[in-house]
């Protein structure tokens, strides 16, 4: 199958769990659908698992309850080992993620806003590859 009617599929799969729907939690802790008609988030599962004909990949997963909570992952591994998953919730308070990666340049000293960086140590030899690439693009 052509990667690009992966993609497709995917999309449009993705668009049936989307929802242009805004929910506010007001202070009786119920939801308000902003008068869509809706007084409660539905319940939702979706994932996707996107092979490329290269070996790379591409994921994602989430899922929603009925009081507006949210939990997922999504991230990508290459061929050489390379990779970033993102988990995280959101829900009353707010959007939390953990990235984990092992991806060149990422020290893991940082963890901006509610994000914690769990860095892994780069598969061997793409550091070196990285760096030569950029020394090459500099040189004159």
């Amino acid at each position: 199958m052509n990667p690009l009617t992966l993609v497709v599929c995917a999309v449009a799969v993705m668009g049936q769990f989307i929802s242009t729907k805004s929910y506010k939690l007001g202070e009786s802790g119920e939801y308000n659908a902003g008068g869509m008609g809706q007084s409660k988030p539905t319940p939702y599962q979706m994932e996707y698992n996107l092979p490329d004909e290269q070996g790379n990949q591409q994921f994602r997963q989430e899922q929603g309850d009925g009081n507006g909570n949210v939990r997922g992952s999504y991230g990508y591994k290459d061929i050489q080992g390379v990779y970033r998953t993102v988990q995280y919730v959101a829900g009353r308070d707010g959007f939390k993620a953990n990235v984990l990666t092992n991806e060149p340049g990422t020290d893991g000293k940082e963890n901006p806003a509610d994000v914690a960086m769990n860095v892994q140590k780069t598969p061997a030899g793409i550091v070196e590859k990285y760096n030569r690439r950029s020394q090459k693009s500099y040189a004159y």
